[in-house]
């Protein structure tokens, strides 16, 4: 029997889905893969920094972060799994606008469990996360001031993230965005 993921941890990063993978990961009736984050179904994003790094450079590290880009290579991940329940948990899923919609068709009978936090705090522990290796600009508020010329030139972008939009700080907090596009496809 081929097993699937069923319970996608799709909350925001910073938000404690680092803890509950590894909670879960403890659990004998529960099967999460090793790579923590395969981010198979963020195709949209996968699309956006292929794109990037192909003109910008930076595709070993784009390769790195997408390392899950076949549906073969994601299938695989749960082969060993003889558990009911097998989760997958890309915080990147929930800020995709076609994961939602991958993720039903792969298995429309899966479970979503959303993460979030107040945004200022998100905020500011992202762009912490993110600087200096992801993240060039040295000052929180200049970095959220960047977003929009970001959108425009992505020639201002630090060649080193995995796709443009890892910096538009303002688009992560559209939390109602972001759910209602699950809510689209699942039922609460």
């Amino acid at each position: 029997m081929v097993r699937r993921s069923n319970l996608f941890i799709v909350g925001e990063p910073k938000c404690g889905t680092t803890a509950i993978y590894k909670y879960l990961k403890a659990h004998p009736e529960i099967f999460i893969p090793d790579i923590k984050e395969p981010r198979y179904f963020a195709k949209d994003l996968y699309a956006e920094g292929l794109k990037y790094h192909k003109e910008f450079g930076g595709l070993t590290y784009f390769k790195k972060f997408f390392c899950i880009d076949t549906k073969k290579k994601y299938i695989k991940l749960y082969e060993k799994s003889t558990s009911p329940v097998n989760v997958d948990c890309s915080t990147w899923h929930l800020f995709s606008k076609s994961a939602a919609k991958e993720i039903h068709e792969f298995n429309p009978n899966a479970k979503i469990v959303c993460f979030f936090r107040e945004p200022v705090s998100f905020l500011y522990s992202y762009y912490c996360m993110k600087y200096p290796v992801h993240e060039s600009i040295g000052d929180f508020i200049e970095a959220l001031d960047a977003e929009d010329k970001r959108k425009i030139d992505w020639k201002l972008v630090n060649n080193c993230v995995p796709t443009p939009s890892a910096l538009y700080y303002g688009e992560w907090i559209k939390y109602s965005v972001h759910l209602k596009r699950f809510l689209n496809y699942f039922s609460k």
